[in-house]
Formats: C-alpha cells, sequence, structure tokens
C-alpha cells in the first residue's frame, strides 16, 4: 500500500490517478472485508483466507504485467485490496477458533501487533525490493511470494487444527 502512489505514478498516471489507485485499494478493502465476513461462517475462515491468498497471488501478478490497461489495472488494484486488507476480518476469525477464551485476547493482540511491525517494515521492505528488481514490475512480482508464504502457513494451520480435532 505504502508504495502504490508512487507505483502509479510509474507506470505513467498522474499524481490523482496514484491517488484515486491508492483509494481503490483501501475501499477494495472494505469491500473485501465485508464480503469475507459474510462468508467466514458458511465456508470457514480457514477456507475463506486461503482462497483470499489465492487471488491475491493473482492480483500481485496481473499488476506486474505492463500489459494492462489503466481501468483494468485499477480494478485489480481494488481487487488486491479486497483481498489484503479483506483478509484481517478472517485472521481474527482464525485467532478466535484457534485459542482457547482464556488465551484469545492474548493471541489477538500478539497477532495484531505483529502486523503492526509488518506495517512498519513494509515500506522499507518495498524500498529494498525496489533496488533489487531491475524493474518495478518484479518488485510487484516479488511480493506475491509474501501472500504464498500466507498462503502456505493457512494451510499447514488448518491441517494442524484437523489433526488436533480428531484426536480428541
Amino acid at each position: 500500500m505504502s508504495w502504490l502512489p508512487s507505483i502509479l505514478f510509474a507506470r505513467g498516471g498522474s499524481a490523482e490517478e496514484a491517488a484515486s489507485g491508492a483509494a481503490l485499494f483501501s475501499f477494495g478493502g472494505v469491500v473485501g472485508g465485508v464480503l469475507m465476513s459474510l462468508l467466514l461462517r458458511p465456508a470457514g475462515p480457514f477456507t475463506v483466507l486461503a482462497v483470499a491468498n489465492l487471488i491475491t497471488i493473482a492480483s500481485i501478478s496481473a499488476l506486474s504485467l505492463a500489459m494492462l490497461d489503466d481501468w483494468q489495472y485499477l480494478v485489480v488494484v481494488a481487487r488486491a485490496g479486497a483481498t489484503v486488507i479483506g483478509s484481517q476480518f478472517a485472521l481474527t476469525a482464525i485467532v478466535n477458533q484457534s485459542y482457547p477464551s482464556s488465551m484469545r485476547a492474548t493471541a489477538l493482540g500478539y497477532a495484531t501487533g505483529a502486523g503492526r511491525v509488518g506495517a512498519m517494515l513494509a515500506p522499507m521492505a518495498g524500498g529494498f525490493l525496489l533496488l533489487l528488481a531491475p524493474t518495478a514490475q518484479g518488485a510487484i512480482m516479488a511480493t506475491s511470494s509474501f501472500a504464498a508464504l500466507a498462503f502456505a502457513a493457512i494451510i499447514l494451520l488448518r491441517r494442524r487444527e484437523k489433526g488436533e480435532g480428531q484426536s480428541e
């Protein structure tokens, strides 16, 4: 999110278009959060979060393509916002489902704190990726690896949860 206006501006967009893209990312997050919260009960938080991470990987991959028209790019930016920001709802549900009630507040506090640390480090990580990658598109594509790691963690956590439930 912190590098999004710069990336949109580097694509040839105006400062207004870059600001609009950042707003669309946040708006997508609101819409995605509402949709995901509606899906949590029928589909389950693990499924919702796993699918959201797969959509995030696809969205970030699409954002790394230079061939998208401006309107297509902004649609993908909104979709990425929907899954990246919206995923926070599913994460809270997973914490609530994974920890006993006596530990939930502490677990949620640690999870939220870890997320805040990640949010503080993200601009530095983005700058580092921009230094390492030969193009801005390469740096964008590299960020999809974080969503892939999150997807793998969700799958492993779900298997652990299923394994513990079967042994009782």
